[in-house]
């Protein structure tokens, strides 16, 4: 047992350490008045002393024997002043040898508590009658509203696994019995082993979640350092013949001056079929004569992106969102440079990565942009889904999003401009790399090998890029590193 002096002050995670209780916990009780407010002495800096920690083994012992959150309250309120006779006999029933989970109820549940009871399917008669159910359930619905939705729904998971559980035991143990020589020493036999089974199967959950919690935290990291190392895709550039002297009449134009049009048009073709440098190039020159909006400032934000300075990316796809408010293809890569920002460590990582992901679920193309706009848009928003965390379950949407585009990369027109600049070359050859990754990130290897192969009998540096990836899923030894 660690001793210290009376008076020392703590921090939330030395406070966490010394009392065994998550931080969650701790702001969850302060809320609730269980806990006291610690001395604030900064907007984000509180500190804790020993009445916080002796309160917190107290409410932790409290709770492992079933009793709730308001009873507590009511118990540890001026020494128990509060707490009725009818609180009193119930903690006497709650500490009495034998077991708990059959104890009368501490106080009948609370509307919201019936409520959640009802919809996880429990009989009324057995929440009434089983005081650790009442506690946890007044526990979940006391939470805050986002948390109280989670909970729910992993309580529903929960039941249902459990129900599974509790069946296949009663199975094996109405087996056993039928078996079973001398009936009393089998009841006895059994009733050993449910209380060892409960034990374990605590501990079990516990360990389980907890590896289940750190392989989440894994993934994140992971994904977080792939993404401090990836360049930016579309891969390579793709400049067709088209391409080659259209950029020749642009450039032209705007070597003579005062042709604000061919500024846009030029930032708009070196979008399309790169590289990122040369589109850097085009937007300063456009910028220089006093010509920008949406195109230029998404242009120089791809370049920006390109070389690694992702907060002046950001600065310039807000800027294109300025110009063209709501515009999907601005919000997709403001959300990618907003989550490769989170993943090096660059501002309010939590609340910027989760508003991130939020607006790039919402990103989708309008139908009046030209048809490979939209494609660009849902290329960009595919990629970034699959740079997340497979704990966040986006890659059946990137899939999906992927198999479109390849197909919808097929029926443009044969005489539409983007096939002679080179531009849907580029497009469809970096769609058909995605949808290989979607397909490996959603288990399907045979499937990515069919898509490297298409993306690698096209023409430019993307097919580069897809026999590289082809030889390193048909190697047999070692997996490709990152």
């Amino acid at each position: 047992m660690t001793v210290r002096r009376r008076g020392v002050r703590l921090k939330i995670g030395a406070l966490e350490r010394e009392a065994g209780v998550t931080r969650d916990a701790i702001h969850h009780y302060v809320r609730l008045g269980l806990l006291p407010r610690p001395e604030k002495t900064g907007a984000t800096v509180a500190y804790y002393d020993d009445r916080h920690v002796e309160r917190l083994r107290r409410i932790r012992a409290l709770r492992a024997h079933g009793l709730s959150l308001p009873l507590i309250g009511r118990l540890l309120e001026a020494g128990g002043d509060r707490a009725s006779p009818k609180d009193l006999e119930a903690v006497g029933r709650l500490l009495a040898p034998g077991d708990r989970s059959e104890a009368a109820p501490v106080e009948p549940p609370s509307e919201a508590a019936h409520g959640l009871a009802m919809d996880l399917g429990f009989p009324v008669g057995a929440v009434i009658a089983d005081a650790r159910l009442v506690a946890a359930l007044e526990t979940v619905v006391t939470l805050p509203a986002v948390g109280r939705a989670l909970a729910a729904e992993s309580a529903g998971v929960l039941v249902a696994h459990a129900r599974g559980v509790a069946t296949a035991e009663r199975r094996l143990a109405g087996a056993w019995l039928a078996q079973a020589d001398d009936g009393p020493a089998a009841v006895a036999t059994l009733r050993e082993v449910k209380a060892a089974l409960r034990e374990l199967s605590v501990a079990v959950r516990d360990h389980l979640q907890r590896a289940e919690t750190e392989r989440g935290f894994q993934e994140i990291v992971e994904a977080a350092e792939r993404a401090t190392r990836a360049r930016w895709l579309p891969a390579g550039s793709s400049a067709g013949a088209g391409g080659v002297a259209l950029l020749a009449t642009l450039d032209a134009r705007v070597a003579r001056g005062d042709d604000p049009a061919a500024h846009h048009a030029r930032v708009r073709l070196l979008y399309g079929v790169g590289p990122a440098r040369r589109l850097g190039e085009a937007t300063k020159a456009a910028r220089s004569e006093g010509v920008d909006g949406p195109w230029v400032a998404l242009g120089a934000g791809v370049a920006r992106l390109d070389a690694g300075d992702l907060a002046g990316a950001r600065e310039e796809f807000s800027l294109a969102l300025g110009h063209r408010p709501g515009w999907a293809l601005a919000v997709v890569y403001n959300a990618a440079s907003t989550l490769l920002s989170a993943g090096r460590g660059e501002g309010a990582l939590v609340n910027d990565a989760l508003a991130a992901v939020r607006s790039l679920d919402g990103a989708w193309p309008t139908t009046t942009e030209p048809a490979v706009d939209r494609m660009w848009t849902l290329l960009v928003k595919a990629q970034t889904l699959l740079g997340l965390p497979g704990v966040l379950g986006r890659a059946d949407a990137a899939r999906a999003i992927c198999e479109d585009l390849v197909v919808a990369a097929t029926g443009i027109r044969a005489d539409d401009p983007t096939r002679s600049t080179g531009e849907l070359a580029r497009l469809e050859g970096n769609a058909w790399l995605s949808l290989a990754a979607a397909r490996r990130a959603t288990g399907d290897p045979a499937g990515e090998r069919a898509a490297l192969a298409r993306a690698a009998a096209m023409a430019g540096p993307v097919a580069h890029a897809a026999r590289a990836r082809l030889r390193a899923v048909e190697t047999p030894q070692g997996e490709e590193t990152d």
